[in-house]
């Protein structure tokens, strides 16, 4: 846990074993790269144990051999080791001389490997990252610690730590009767806020959000986690018009957003950066995916009312983009060479462009509905590089014409696209289901 109050980067985590093997005076030590395995041994005879590929027989007849023979003399095994199970390996090194245990010396055998061959008394260094960790927030770095009788059984408890080891994904509850400061994320003693349950989140976490309206204007911080509502209708993130809702932009490469109302974001110029005043319901610079939300009545001041997806990999799927407002794409902005998939959105009654494109943008639309919004529908701006777009099995208000290029780039126009009126059952009433005569 971050208590610093302040940001961190540049972070490593790491152990420092001083095994003392049998005889210490008589250890050797080296370093599986394939299993991120750092390992001393008793060295009784002087050589140097090297790293050899084992096959699946070699691993068979390490655990036979510890089955039938049980312990050595000294019923201890003759290898211990370290395994780093979630994380990218930063430094390894095997040391003899730990005399300088200076904060430099350790940062550098934290992010440097080194290989020393020889024979005594010895201290072992593996260690992960690098890390950043906003404030108030945390990482999981998980190690196993095994033994073996020879290198070959060593290997094989670490293959056996990876394949049994434990399940890393965490969950953590929110709810509207809960509390940032006497709850600890638990089912039974959850926060209060959204933004406690991604900061006390690690990557492949869940954040489970109990129905409720939560005035907050969230950040990912850069974890690949999934925030999941307890239902779009009910469940409510309100940006109280103070900034963006929902912002992902700081390296995520698997997030997910699913099952919110996404409301009252207000993105403005803030004097410095132009991306300030962009995506006021969400900001997606990340590899993400926006699934099953309602997103209405936010505001950009420049583009991408609903939201504004500059970068990386995106896929909307199932969503409901309403009643939002820019100058350039009310309901959402694609901007930059990047791969952005819609599926089975509605995106209509938008205040300004329904879809707007631009600096090479690359979007296939299928089975959704634009419709209504007062501005075209698509546009593609008119300068930057060319914009490439397909649609398919979908509902255009105005068919391939409402469709504005403005010679900037190719549409695809595929099978499947009409242009009716999409007869919701009860569009006054914010239910934009269709009726079984419009399907």
């Amino acid at each position: 846990m971050n208590i610093s109050g302040q940001d961190l980067s540049e972070v490593y985590v790491g152990l420092a074993m001083d095994w003392d093997v049998g005889d210490y005076n008589m250890n050797s030590g080296g370093y599986d790269t394939t299993r991120s395995l750092s390992y001393v041994y008793e060295n009784q005879d002087g050589s140097i144990s090297r790293i050899a590929a084992l096959n699946d027989e070699d691993i068979q007849v390490a655990k036979m051999k510890k089955s039938s023979a049980g312990r050595n003399s000294r019923n201890m095994p003759y290898y211990y080791g370290a395994a780093a199970l979630n994380a990218n390996v930063s430094g390894h090194s095997i040391e003899f001389d730990n005399s300088d245990q200076s904060d430099s010396t350790l940062y550098y055998r934290m992010t440097h490997f080194e290989s020393n061959d020889g024979i005594g008394e010895v201290r072992a260094y593996l260690s992960v990252g690098r890390f950043s960790i906003p404030a108030d927030s945390s990482v999981n770095a998980l190690f196993a610690l095994i033994g073996g009788e020879d290198l070959a059984d060593l290997q094989a408890n670490a293959d056996a730590a990876f394949l049994v080891g434990p399940d890393t994904t965490d969950y953590w509850y929110v709810s509207t009767d809960g509390s940032d400061i006497a709850g600890d994320g638990s089912e039974e003693h959850p926060f209060a806020t959204i933004q406690m349950g991604i900061n006390m989140s690690s990557n492949g976490d869940h954040v489970m959000v109990a129905e409720g309206t939560y005035v907050e204007n969230i950040n990912y911080n850069g974890k690949n986690i999934s925030v999941i509502g307890e239902d779009r209708e009910t469940t409510i993130i309100d940006g109280n018009q103070s900034g963006r809702v929902i912002t992902l932009n700081s390296g995520e490469s698997n997030a997910l957003l699913k099952n919110f109302t996404i409301q009252n974001g207000h993105t403005v110029y803030d004097g410095s950066s132009s991306e300030s005043n962009n995506g006021g319901g969400i900001y997606i610079g990340a590899v993400a995916t926006i699934q099953n939300c309602i997103i209405k009545d936010n505001i950009s001041d420049d583009r991408g009312g609903g939201l504004f997806i500059p970068s990386d990999e995106v896929i909307l799927k199932n969503n409901i983009i309403i009643h939002n407002t820019s100058p350039r794409g009310g309901g959402l902005a694609i901007q930059n060479d990047i791969d952005v998939s819609l599926i089975n959105n509605t995106i209509i009654n938008n205040n300004g462009i329904g879809v707007w494109l631009t600096h090479g943008a690359d979007a296939t639309i299928v089975n959704c509905i634009i419709y209504n919004n007062s501005g075209n529908e698509i546009e593609f701006r008119d300068i930057g590089n060319p914009v490439t777009l397909i649609i398919s099995y979908s509902n255009i208000d105005g068919g391939q014409d409402s469709v504005v290029t403005n010679n900037n780039g190719t549409v695809t126009w595929g099978s499947g696209n009409i242009d009716v009126d999409p007869k919701f059952i009860d569009a006054e009433n914010g239910n934009y289901n269709l009726l079984a005569s419009s399907m």
